[in-house]
């Protein structure tokens, strides 16, 4: 599913959560709830998207201003649609991990408390607000998050005369391998890993150069590896889940579709393909897909909206 062009009048915004003191349980977590004067209500961080800014863009804003926080995103969670004196809302809303920062008051949002999750229905004002803390509830917080990349635009196959493996982005690819580094810091990853090819890599170039991360070159994240041998490349994949961390992982057309459908992704989504440069975030409990998002244009998350 995209969730980088809603249609107007559209906003979004995250459940921020974090594991609660004292609790050894991944579980046991807290939420952020912000009060805001103007309304004298309990919510969300949320607001409306700034011209040409995407869902996800707004959502990692909105939570930096309204609750002071620099987060790790992670699943998408749900769309909230609903009707005000504006015409009809969509409110898209992630679930995000706290990482560092802490609330600074202002005047749309004068406080903001962690509340375990039963304290936060008591405190929520808003009955669709407590359908979001449902949704973030029985949704399983992953133990490990992959985000899986396919490579930018490289110059075309018939033009270029030295070996395939060898083929470098072209000028959009490029630009289009910078606009992936805003997209794939919301989701804070320790790991980066492309498929052999020169142009799997040159993708994750800019990320890593911002991160300060090498990349990993990963035999199997290419096509030949899921094509000649996919019960090694599946182990491989586990093998890189059951590490634990979040990962950026770059790799080919065909081999995605495979590597999502061996991880059972087609009861999650009905079409697997992956365009140049499109994403997939993962969230895994274990070693069990648990959630699925698809993101059709990260390489554009800059653009203005046409």
């Amino acid at each position: 599913m995209s969730h980088l062009h809603p249609s107007a009048p559209a906003a979004a915004g995250a459940v921020l959560w974090r594991p609660a003191e004292g609790k050894s349980s991944s579980n046991s977590v807290e939420v952020a709830l912000i009060h805001r004067p103007r309304y004298d209500d309990w919510s969300f961080p949320k607001g409306k998207l700034d011209p040409g800014e995407t869902a996800l863009q707004a959502a990692v804003r909105e939570v930096l201003e309204e609750a002071g926080s620099h987060v790790a995103v992670q699943q998408h969670l749900t769309t909230v649609t609903y009707s005000t004196n504006e015409g009809v809302k969509n409110v898209d809303y992630w679930s995000m991990r706290h990482v560092s920062g802490s609330f600074h008051g202002r005047h749309e949002t004068d406080q903001m408390r962690w509340f375990s999750i039963d304290k936060a229905y008591d405190r929520l004002t808003y009955d669709i607000d407590c359908k979001v803390l449902e949704q973030f509830e029985t949704a399983e917080i992953p133990d490990c998050v992959l985000l899986l990349v396919r490579h930018v635009k490289a110059g075309k196959r018939d033009q270029w005369k030295g070996p395939d493996l060898l083929r470098p982005l072209e000028q959009e690819g490029q630009l289009q391998a910078e606009r992936l580094v805003e997209f794939a810091r919301y989701f804070q990853p320790k790991y980066l890993a492309a498929a052999p090819p020169l142009r799997c890599i040159q993708s994750l170039e800019p990320l890593s150069k911002a991160l300060q991360l090498p990349v990993k070159t990963a035999e199997w994240l290419s096509d030949e590896a899921w094509f000649d041998d996919p019960h090694t490349a599946y182990k491989s994949l586990l093998h890189r889940v059951r590490k634990g961390k979040t990962s950026v992982l770059c790799s080919q057309g065909d081999a995605i579709p495979m590597m999502l459908a061996e991880l059972g992704a087609a009861a999650l989504a009905t079409d697997l393909a992956t365009a140049k440069g499109a994403a997939w975030l993962l969230c895994f409990k274990g070693e069990k897909l648990v959630a699925l998002d698809r993101y059709p244009y990260p390489a554009e998350i800059s653009l203005p909206a046409s």
